[in-house]
């Protein structure tokens, strides 16, 4: 898709379309979100799109491998913004839900599979010392990062002293399968198999 043909999509979808205006109207001075999704920057995820969710339904951040900083290293190094937007959803917005939703053929994953540093991307290669996981797997791998991270979030006291339910999805795009951490299990089972009786307690 090139950048002409998003113009006329936005056009299209936003612009000539007065029920989606209605719809942004009715957000223009609030946001309701109950569930935050941090995951990947990768052009092929699209959280509100998988969920069947409409504008205002979630809050999302996206960064290279769907990582968050561990308390420990964060909250030395003041201003990080993917921390910062943790925090606004647990204390600002009072989201009830956090998925961090990693995905398969991740370049996040398979660069922290292969090695680091990466050659021309420092800031790159510094950025995946966050994954701390380590697995010959791609796949094994990937599914180990996002469990990672679900520790990382609950090392933030603002987020264990708060009613807040985790969770942790995989999404293969070749099957359109999409796996649940079962943390009784300690391991993925299948999304409608782990929510089959509603949400894990």
């Amino acid at each position: 898709m090139s950048f002409d043909d998003i113009l006329a999509g936005f056009k299209n979808t936003w612009q000539n379309n007065p029920d989606r205006k209605a719809e942004l109207r009715a957000l223009a001075n609030k946001q309701t979100p109950d569930t935050f999704i941090l995951t990947c920057a990768d052009s092929r995820i699209d959280p509100a799109g998988l969920c069947g969710c409409s504008p205002g339904s979630l809050f999302v951040a996206r960064n290279a491998g769907n990582f968050i900083p561990p308390a420990s290293k964060a909250l030395k190094a003041q201003g990080d913004g993917m921390v910062a937007t943790l925090e606004y959803a647990v204390k600002a917005l009072k989201i009830s839900h956090i998925i961090v939703m990693g995905h398969s053929d991740c370049g996040a994953m398979k660069a922290v599979q292969t090695g680091m540093p990466i050659d021309n991307l420092p800031h790159v290669s510094a950025w995946l010392e966050n994954s701390g996981t380590c697995e010959s797997d791609l796949q094994a791998l990937t599914k180990a990062n996002v469990v990672q991270q679900l520790k990382h979030i609950r090392s933030y006291p603002f987020v264990t002293q708060s009613d807040i339910h985790l969770h942790g999805w995989y999404i293969d795009f070749a099957t359109s399968e999409v796996d649940a951490f079962d943390a009784a299990k300690g391991g993925f089972v299948s999304l409608q198999m782990l929510y089959k009786d509603g949400q894990p307690g």
